[in-house]
C-alpha cells in the first residue's frame, strides 16, 4: 500500500520537474522565443546556450529519476513504477496504460541520453561514433502533462484532491530575468 509520505514524495518531484520545466519555457519556448533569443544573444550569448543546455539536462534528469527502477543498488525508489506497484486494483490497473505510454515515450530518447551521457560516460557517445536521438521538445511537454495525469488520478483516488501544478508562479524567475535583460539593453 502507498503511504501518504510516498506520494507526497513523488508529488513533490513532479512540482520540481514542473518549476524547472516552466523556467526552461519561460527562456527558451514560446510564441515569442525569436524576441527572447535576440535578447539573450545581445547580453550573453555563448552563456545562454550553456544555460539552454544545463536546463535540458537538469530537466532530462528529473524525467530519469521518476522513471527510475522500483529498486536500484539494493535501494528502494520514488519513481512512477515503484508507486504505481503500490496501488490497489483497479487503480494499478487503470494507470498501467498511462504508465506504459510514458516509458515509450521516455524510452524512444531520454533514456538514451540518460545511460550514455548524463549518468554514464558512454566511450562510443564521446568518441563521436555514436550520436544520442534527437529529443523533441513537445515529448518533453508531453512527459511533464502525463506525469501531472497520473499524479493527479492517484491523489483524486486515494485523497480526493489534485494538484495545479501549470498554476505556479515563480517570482524572480526567467521572467523576470528577460525583463531585466531587456531594460538593461533598451531592447
Amino acid at each position: 500500500m502507498l503511504s501518504r509520505d510516498e506520494f507526497n514524495a513523488l508529488s513533490r518531484q513532479i512540482l520540481d520537474l514542473h518549476v524547472r520545466w516552466h523556467q526552461y519555457n519561460a527562456l527558451y519556448s514560446g510564441d515569442d522565443v525569436e524576441a527572447k533569443l535576440a535578447v539573450m544573444n545581445a547580453v550573453a550569448p555563448i552563456f545562454f546556450a550553456w544555460d539552454r543546455d544545463v536546463w535540458l539536462d537538469s530537466i532530462f534528469q528529473a524525467i530519469s529519476r521518476l522513471m527510475d527502477k522500483p529498486m536500484i543498488g539494493g535501494n528502494s525508489t520514488i519513481g512512477l513504477r515503484a508507486v504505481v506497484a503500490k496501488l490497489d486494483d483497479p487503480l494499478k490497473a487503470t494507470l498501467q496504460p498511462l504508465l506504459d505510454e510514458i516509458d515509450s515515450i521516455y524510452s524512444a530518447g531520454i533514456k538514451h541520453w540518460r545511460n550514455n551521457r548524463l549518468s554514464h560516460s558512454n566511450k562510443d557517445y564521446h568518441l563521436g561514433l555514436a550520436r544520442l536521438p534527437d529529443i523533441q521538445i513537445a515529448d518533453v511537454k508531453t512527459l511533464v502533462l502525463k506525469f501531472e495525469q497520473l499524479i493527479n488520478a492517484i491523489s483524486l483516488e486515494l485523497y480526493d484532491e489534485t494538484g495545479a501544478y501549470f498554476e505556479i508562479e515563480i517570482r524572480n524567475g526567467a521572467e523576470k530575468l528577460l525583463a531585466v535583460l531587456k531594460q538593461s539593453k533598451g531592447l
